[in-house]
């Protein structure tokens, strides 16, 4: 005769076999270098995430990433502006064929129009750098 266990009563819990992870789960976490079961941490950004092992790292890692205050972005670097020769906040000058060395000031020279740009206009005369306001007449300021 066999012996049969009652409906419902589940095995004992230290007898239960341990489980076996295939080799082709095990990572390197990230802080302890350790070959591990590992779950993903994200990044700083949010753009990429990192694996940290589960039974040391992941937890606090897990924790940390969670109360990272993400910065300010950083402000515009202060340059002289190609356009007009003013010191101050610029902004790098990106035409339809691609990006150009030239730096134009966010106050007065740097328009949303210079991206359907191929050429930053210059001026008729003297071929200075128009402004964006001068762009329709083709003239500078100075050869007004």
């Amino acid at each position: 005769m066999t012996h049969q266990k009652p409906a419902g009563l589940a095995p004992a819990l230290g007898s239960l076999r341990p489980i076996v992870v295939p080799p082709s789960t095990l990572e390197t976490c990230t802080h302890c270098k350790n070959m591990a079961v590992c779950l993903p941490v994200a990044g700083r950004y949010g753009r990429r995430s990192y694996p940290y092992c589960v039974n040391e790292c992941w937890s606090l890692a897990r924790a940390a990433s969670e109360t990272v205050i993400k910065a300010a972005p950083a402000s515009r670097p202060s340059m002289r502006c190609s356009c007009c020769g003013d010191f101050g906040p610029v902004f790098a000058v990106r035409l339809t064929s691609g990006w150009t060395d030239l730096m134009f000031c966010e106050a007065k020279c740097w328009s949303d129009r210079l991206a359907t740009l191929d050429m930053v206009p210059t001026c008729n005369k003297c071929g200075r750098f128009l402004q964006p306001q001068e762009y329709t007449n083709g003239k500078c300021g100075v050869c007004k």
